[in-house]
């Protein structure tokens, strides 16, 4: 088994001798995360080839991601990659505002054949999880408001077939916009892709618009993942071998593949199961103002504690749960005692998770 690292080194085969896998679309979605600079916005002419990017600039773009090394490694192989070097960069567009707390960005990628349109998730800063934790009470967010937008721009200016996809909170920005776009554009979107992106409030699922698109989503979550069993889910979810405990299996570039595929797993871990049950079943459990203020609460004892969510390596991990339960003082008493047992069992199940794997 190897990362998808690797397989961007390996996997050299054109996309007509090997037609584009789920590991090819995590592949884009990561391209969404990079803070490219010289990349044709989405109000502009143009395209860059991505054989053409300025890998001296490497730093640059990857200077609010984690695991850096990794992050400029699978870039590194990307442009040196024929089955990827070829295609073509457009439409970058990076919106952030602290008034609206919202952070989205979005990136296309395309050959003759396809255009795959690539939504960000959640970076290393802090009105990026503010918005992610608002998905609690609120529908729709801005984020996902401008994915609709920009989805219909794009499909309106070609003709290609469409694949949109995204990771974490990228992954629900697709579904939102394949789920709302018009009908004919639902026809021609051939598969949404969501690699561990959180779920909605049941009123979306029970649109007809969703119903529509559900046969075309391809949701793949790590076997310990927490972000991607929050709040509902209604279609078929495969389950991915990632390398780490806990919160590190979201991190993209941490997820392995055997092959051209990715390890596909039986089920999640008990972490995962009771985690996303647990939060799941307690934001049921609460008024929309406790909500708001269990989300305001949460998101000032992350900020005191600087909280780099993008940085959880697998030997910060049980530090960072230590840092956040010193930083939970600010919260009232109903909050502050529902995430200490959150946490102790997170703590708890991941500890039981990794001496079963060793």
């Amino acid at each position: 088994m190897r990362s998808i690292v690797y397989y961007t080194k390996k996997e050299r085969r054109s996309f007509k001798e090997y037609p584009l896998t789920s590991v090819d679309s995590l592949v884009f979605s990561i391209l969404s995360y990079f803070d490219f600079d010289d990349i044709p916005s989405l109000f502009s002419c143009g395209k860059k080839q991505i054989k053409d990017i300025d890998l001296s600039k490497v730093n640059d773009y990857v200077k609010l991601l984690g695991d850096k090394k990794k992050y400029i490694s699978l870039l590194t192989n990307v442009v040196n990659n024929p089955r990827y070097n070829t295609m073509y960069l457009d439409n970058y567009y990076d919106k952030e505002s602290i008034k609206k707390e919202m952070h989205f960005k979005a990136i296309t990628i395309e050959n003759e054949d396809f255009m795959y349109i690539s939504f960000m998730g959640t970076k290393a800063t802090l009105i990026s999880w503010k918005e992610d934790f608002n998905m609690a009470y609120m529908y729709p967010i801005p984020s996902q408001k401008l994915a609709l937008k920009y989805l219909n721009k794009v499909m309106f200016e070609t003709t290609k077939k469409i694949y949109v996809g995204g990771h974490s909170k990228g992954g629900n920005l697709a579904v939102y916009a394949s789920s709302k776009t018009l009908f004919i554009n639902q026809l021609r979107i051939k598969k949404v892709f969501s690699h561990d992106g959180p779920g909605f409030v049941k009123e979306f699922l029970k649109s007809k618009k969703y119903s529509f698109i559900k046969n075309k989503i391809d949701k793949t979550i790590p076997a310990s993942s927490i972000v991607g069993t929050l709040l509902y889910s209604d279609e078929p979810c495969r389950i991915i071998k990632a390398s780490g405990i806990g919160p590190a299996q979201h991190t993209p570039v941490n997820w392995l593949v055997d092959g051209d595929e990715f390890v596909y797993l039986d089920d999640t871990t008990k972490t995962s199961k009771r985690v996303g049950n647990a939060l799941t079943n307690w934001f049921d459990s609460l008024t929309i103002d406790e909500r708001i203020n269990f989300v305001n609460s949460l998101y000032k004892a992350l900020s005191d504690n600087h909280f780099d969510a993008m940085n959880i390596t697998e030997k910060k991990y049980f530090k960072i749960i230590a840092s956040l339960r010193k930083g939970m003082k600010t919260l009232d008493e109903k909050t502050r005692n529902m995430l200490i047992e959150l946490i102790k069992k997170i703590a708890y199940y991941e500890r039981l998770n990794k001496n079963s794997n060793d």
